[in-house]
């Protein structure tokens, strides 16, 4: 049996859910034809888009989703988290052997994959909400300065109640699109005045 995380799960292991998951929601929906994903996400308490991920085999990294979404179907974590015999279990890379090694793979996976096709680019999300927050507080905000403040928000969330691996992932995912945003503006500023 796999060892079982309370926090970020292995790709292995969300492979292995997804399938257990993937297999019981076709059973659901052929004993019951009306059955809707967005009753069993409001149910599990988490965005449909991300359990159409889950059934369609997406890694979604967050042991607390999968337990929601497993308990609504009427199965157990355990069972999920057990391969079955004639899968061969895959080794994981080195950095999983740490919590911040999966908090890493799954900021990486939010950043540059789920939200981005949920939401679009961070980068013009951010420059839009920076000139709302610009407008609103009468004082210059740039995009870079909203990605950290999103880590700001993020810190206060960790500090005031308890800790949730989302939100741990959502600071690394936040302080990456803040690194890669003053950077590049910096590069910019920097070209235009060695052109002019």
């Amino acid at each position: 049996m796999i060892e079982k995380r309370t926090h970020i799960l292995s790709t292995m292991e969300c492979g292995l859910i997804n399938d257990k998951l993937s297999e019981q929601w076709n059973k659901i929906t052929e004993a019951s034809p009306d059955a809707s994903l967005s009753e069993l996400a409001e149910r599990a308490g988490i965005n449909e888009v991300r359990l159409q991920r889950m059934l369609r085999g997406s890694q979604v990294l967050v042991y607390d989703e999968y337990e929601a979404v497993a308990a609504c179907m009427g199965l157990k974590m355990d069972e999920l988290l057990t391969p079955s015999d004639e899968v061969a279990e895959p080794e994981e890379p080195p950095f999983f052997e740490t919590e911040r090694g999966r908090i890493l793979y799954a900021a990486i996976g939010a950043v540059c994959c789920e939200r981005e096709e949920e939401y679009g680019s961070p980068g013009d999300n951010l420059r839009l909400t920076a000139q709302l927050w610009s407008d609103y507080l009468q004082t210059k905000v740039s995009a870079g300065d909203v990605a950290l403040m999103m880590v700001l928000l993020k810190v206060s969330r960790v500090k005031s109640g308890r800790p949730k691996a989302d939100s741990f992932v959502d600071m690394a995912g936040y302080s990456a699109i803040a690194g890669e945003l003053t950077l590049n503006t910096q590069e910019a500023e920097h070209e235009v005045r060695t052109d002019g």
